[in-house]
């Protein structure tokens, strides 16, 4: 999963939709039909955008408001995009995006960097990437035909970003590039930039294609280690355990009987037909048609993976943040006692946080975070919701939060397969104090 950041009017959408369009993967009727329709509004240059921002009121205003997903193929592995809001209004949106990617691409619109590197939002989506634990950060220079593809302008945001980044202490992100490119012209995007083109001579490394294409394929590789990390893993294994395990993303359309949705699956085989529980409101659905992020139909599929529309039979409201899990036949609509384990899964409204890190220069901003009582927002999967800081286990560096709900978690085990999923951010005043695994209370 890759997500994709940057300030708003960055070139985002426009990035990906030149992406898409390259691949193959829209129909050229499709773009024509966008230029004219984008013209007719005055907005010509949004066309491309226009792939990712679907609904009439982002096309109306410009802006990105939902994230929106696509996916592509390398080899065997579905590489799912996720184009997020750049405006300071949707960060919640972006943020909880952010937590669910493996890999991020920054956006920065080399036009009026300066500006927005101090004033404006790029150093907060740095600290969205970076305490979001991901490994992969490509950061794209966009609209580098408007400075004359200037080295000078080139090496001073990627001097800057390396800075910001250098100083971070907790920072994990183990492969950082950097990408000169053009957007709206589709420069640099799937093809390597002609060493003889007089614009963008200087710069001899990689298109965003082929970085992605590179980390899908180690992605193949490290997925083979991790599953063979799982199957020799017992530390569920001897309790009531869920193979299966996927989180609502959103809701596309509901019915009496039957909704649309679209979900993220971490691990296991979904069938159609297939009956599966929804936790933690504990009710049965059935699997009626899968269309992954490609777009295919299939009859099954394997996670980890994106599934672009899942039709199930429902006739109980879901909401985004929900997980799915091999059914508990046994036990459907029933109350659950609390807490409730399908190991790797739980419900619960105590939730255990082992940090990763915790964020060092929040004293800074006299935001006295770490004591008991205080009200924060977790962040974890697709949910989002309010919490308390209850105690602070110091001998084991543990800290509990109480939410006012049950909430269905999943928590780490030894050999880390679920780590996207456990993992957790915890922020108050908008600002990630901590970041780190959901674990079972011991």
């Amino acid at each position: 999963y890759v997500v994709v950041v940057g300030h708003v009017d960055a070139g985002k959408s426009t990035l990906m939709g030149h992406l898409f369009v390259k691949l193959g993967l829209i129909d050229e009727s499709v773009i024509r039909k966008y230029k004219r329709e984008s013209n007719l509004i005055g907005k010509g240059s949004f066309a491309y955008a226009w792939i990712f921002d679907e609904c009439d009121d982002e096309r109306r205003r410009g802006v990105t408001i939902n994230v929106c997903s696509k996916s592509f193929e390398v080899d065997d592995c579905i590489v799912t995009i996720f184009d997020t809001p750049g405006h300071k209004d949707f960060i919640p949106s972006t943020y909880a995006a952010t937590i669910l990617a493996e890999s991020a691409i920054l956006v920065i619109d080399c036009d009026n960097f300066n500006q927005r590197f101090t004033k404006g939002l790029i150093k907060e989506h740095l600290l969205f990437i970076i305490s979001g634990n991901l490994l992969n950060l490509i950061v794209v220079i966009n609209k580098m035909d408007l400075r004359n593809w200037d080295i000078q302008i080139y090496n001073n945001i990627k001097q800057k970003i390396s800075n910001f980044i250098a100083n971070i202490n907790f920072c994990k992100i183990k492969n950082i590039c950097f990408i000169p490119v053009s957007a709206l012209y589709g420069i640099n995007i799937i093809e390597q930039i002609i060493q003889d083109q007089d614009f963008a001579s200087w710069y001899k490394g990689p298109c965003i294609y082929q970085i992605l294409e590179n980390i899908a394929k180690i992605k193949i590789y490290e997925s083979k280690i991790i599953q063979d990390n799982r199957e020799k893993c017992q530390c569920f294994k001897d309790n009531n355990y869920t193979e299966f395990i996927a989180c609502i993303t959103d809701i596309i359309s509901s019915s009496s009987n039957e909704t649309k949705i679209s979900i993220i699956i971490n691990s296991g085989i979904l069938n159609i037909g297939d009956n599966l529980s929804v936790l933690p409101i504990n009710t049965t659905i059935k699997c009626k048609s899968i269309i992954l992020g490609n777009g295919k139909h299939v009859t099954v599929c394997k996670g980890p993976i994106f599934v672009n529309s899942l039709i199930i039979s429902s006739n109980i409201p879901l909401y985004p943040g929900h997980l799915i899990v091999s059914n508990i036949s046994n036990r459907n609509n029933q109350t659950l006692t609390i807490p409730y384990y399908i190991y790797p899964v739980a419900i619960l409204n105590r939730i255990f946080v082992q940090p990763i890190f915790i964020m060092d220069n929040i004293q800074k901003t006299n935001l006295y975070w770490n004591i008991p009582g205080k009200s924060f927002m977790l962040y974890f999967h697709t949910q989002t919701i309010d919490a308390i800081l209850v105690s602070i286990n110091k001998d084991n560096n543990i800290y509990e939060f109480e939410t006012a709900q049950n909430v269905a978690v999943c928590l780490k085990c030894d050999c880390n397969y679920i780590s996207n999923f456990s993992k957790i951010s915890v922020r108050m005043s908008g600002v990630t104090v901590l970041i780190g695994y959901i674990i079972k209370n011991s």
